[in-house]
């Protein structure tokens, strides 16, 4: 399967994950890159990482710790 989805390169703060625009940008909910990849690898998927956006942070989310993780996961 391809998914693109936001990944936290370190954690944000308490109210920051309660902020409607974050979570609706995918932000306020999102976990960990390590432990997300960690989980797909625990669940039996091999993966490829095809693109690391960390850019999309300056532009779209004041500079907070996240990036557009692009990836291809099989088994």
């Amino acid at each position: 399967m391809y998914i693109s989805d936001m990944v936290l390169l370190d954690e944000i703060p308490e109210d920051l994950k309660n902020d409607k625009d974050l979570l609706a940008g995918c932000v306020a909910g999102a976990i960990l890159k390590e432990e997300y990849l960690s989980l797909l690898k625990k669940a039996g998927f091999s993966v490829e990482i095809l693109d690391e956006d960390s850019d999309i942070s300056k532009r779209n989310y004041r500079g907070l710790p996240v990036e557009s993780l692009k990836l291809k996961a099989w088994i």
